[in-house]
């Protein structure tokens, strides 16, 4: 008796090998610099960008049964960690914010002055207080010399959605990306809590004052046009604040006298602390 073996293969060509399937994910290596031109390419060594680091992972398994080996870009640069600072007294932790009502006397001043202020009360009022640093990164601009990243930047404002109004900027960004310091601030330490003095020392150098205020005094409609009420008046240099910060509470004093000579307003804010 005879017996035959019989192999049965698959058809096909015989000199292709049976497929595989295989799912392969390469990774890049930290230390392996990048060989594309484009997004991927390494930075160059010696830049000062405050956003310059950022971090690549894996590549992520699409539907391809292999990833190619080319790095991936990341698709948005790191953020600086926020700069944080312990006030002395109030012991805050800035960043920090409080909220609450102002009061705000108006006094027309100049060729049509009138004899009574007008008073506003109960005005929604916000205080913010940060770090330099951090109004820095935000913009991705360095600090200018003798500028120091812990150095506090303080931001007021009075009924931003309507008049009368008012804003305080003690330091900004311009449009030019240069920083301006337009407040003398000075805090110092009191019983469980941080006083606040400021002078208002500079405008904007390009125009754009940040330090203004808006009325809606119509004592003026006599005297002049009615285009002159309720526009935007600049804080003139001297202007001055006064307050105290802590960890539950805020109350803060701008006396203040517009460019042009026309208004002057005393501002009276009462905070609680928001975050």
């Amino acid at each position: 008796m005879v017996y035959a073996i019989v192999r049965i293969t698959s058809p096909g060509n015989a000199e292709t090998p049976p497929s595989t399937s295989e799912t392969t994910v390469t990774g890049q290596s930290s230390d392996a610099p990048s060989t594309e031109s484009g997004l991927g390419a390494t930075s160059t060594p010696g830049s000062t960008s405050l956003a310059s680091t950022s971090t690549t992972g894996p590549p992520a398994v699409t539907g391809s049964s292999k990833q190619s080996d080319s790095p991936r870009p990341d698709a948005s640069p790191a953020v600086p960690p926020t700069t944080t600072l312990q006030l002395p007294g109030a012991q805050v932790v800035l960043p920090a914010a409080w909220s609450g009502t102002a009061k705000v006397t108006v006094t027309v001043a100049g060729e049509c002055a009138t004899s009574t202020p007008s008073v506003y009360t109960d005005i929604p009022a916000d205080l913010a207080l940060d770090l330099v640093q951090n109004e820095a990164n935000a913009a991705e601009v360095g600090l200018p010399p003798g500028t120091h990243g812990d150095d506090v930047a303080l931001t007021l404002g009075i009924n931003t959605s309507g008049v009368p109004s008012l804003a305080i900027y003690s330091s900004q960004i311009e449009s030019s990306g240069a920083f301006h310091r337009y407040w003398n601030l000075g805090l110092s330490p009191g019983p469980q809590r941080t006083d606040i003095n400021g002078t208002l020392i500079d405008q904007s150098a390009d125009g754009t004052n940040p330090n203004l205020m808006v009325d809606a005094e119509t004592s003026l409609q006599p005297c002049e046009s009615a285009g002159t009420v309720s526009l935007p008046r600049a804080l003139a240099e001297g202007s001055v604040m006064t307050g105290w910060v802590s960890q539950t509470a805020a109350e803060l004093t701008v006396r203040a006298t517009t460019t042009d000579g026309k208004r002057d307003v005393t501002v009276e804010v009462t905070l609680t602390r928001k975050q």
